[in-house]
């Protein structure tokens, strides 16, 4: 599995899904939720991993906190910012190498995927929530279980 590739289309694949939605939306399965913290979220995420593996991170870091950790208020500008963020996390991971030890949710240890490092998970973040927001024929997820096996565990 290229679990970069998989990262980069499924942020694109959302970003098309915004490009046409009204982002005030509520999301049905995220209660309180809409596509516009969804986008955040999922652009927000990128970054925070990107950020804790540049910073070589002892401790998690406040999503607050994220160096460019919001999009642009314009539509077009927040798509952009959010097809931006993979290529952010990517760098990192190659730049850290696949040995070097991060934080992560479950403490220090090195990004976890071996070649892949820190993308194993960071896939399933935006399909789910882009499977949940979809009107159910308009966009099937269309990503492979194996995509991210320890990410989807957290949402079956």
């Amino acid at each position: 599995m290229d679990y970069a590739a998989a990262l980069t289309a499924q942020n694109q694949q959302l970003g098309e899904l915004l490009a046409e939605a009204d982002w005030s939306v509520p999301v049905p399965t995220c209660p309180g939720w809409t596509l516009l913290q969804l986008l955040r979220h999922v652009g927000r995420g990128d970054r925070w991993a990107a950020q804790i593996i540049t910073d070589r991170a002892d401790t998690s870091l406040d999503p607050r906190s994220v160096k460019d950790g919001k999009p642009p208020a314009d539509a077009q500008g927040a798509i952009q910012w959010l097809a931006q963020s993979p290529p952010i996390l990517l760098a990192a991971v190659q730049d850290i190498g696949p040995g070097t030890e991060v934080s992560t949710f479950t403490g220090r240890s090195p990004p976890p995927g071996g070649p892949g490092g820190g993308c194993t998970r960071q896939p399933s973040t935006a399909p789910m929530p882009r499977s949940r927001s979809a009107p159910p024929t308009s966009c099937p997820p269309n990503w492979p279980l194996t995509a991210s096996p320890k990410g989807v565990a957290r949402f079956e």
